[in-house]
């Protein structure tokens, strides 16, 4: 009997998505070259929201705090302070009070995904 035929429901597949986005964050952000020297960088942590916005995985995205995940994320990464923290949560509400955490738009996803086929059907 395979144990993958019993879904997550509720407090439990909430608590794995967000283990998940967060694991994504961290992975992301481990892949950049000397990404321990960025603890502080803007465009890091810009690229840290806008990842964890754009990530499309079959979660409820009301019942999760983007903002509270990426700063877990880089208190991870990072062994941040509290201090750090508060600044990085205020860091993050004034690149959100300022649009720029964007969400793609779905008809360049769907562009992308259409392209990729095509070549690999070249290929």
């Amino acid at each position: 009997m395979s144990t993958e035929l019993i879904p997550l429901k509720n407090n439990l597949k909430n608590m794995s998505d967000i283990a998940t986005l967060k694991q994504m964050v961290c992975s992301k952000i481990q892949l950049i070259p000397n990404f321990q020297s960025l603890k502080e960088d803007v465009e890091l942590i810009l690229y840290a929201c806008n990842t964890l916005e754009n990530y499309h995985v079959d979660i409820s995205a009301n019942k999760i705090d983007k903002k509270s995940l990426v700063v877990v994320a880089f208190a991870e990464l990072f062994a941040l302070t509290e201090d750090e923290k508060i600044i990085l949560s205020n860091t993050i509400q004034f690149l959100f009070d300022h649009a720029r955490i964007k969400q793609v738009k779905k008809i360049v996803v769907l562009g992308n995904r259409i392209t990729s086929w095509f070549y690999k059907k070249l290929a």
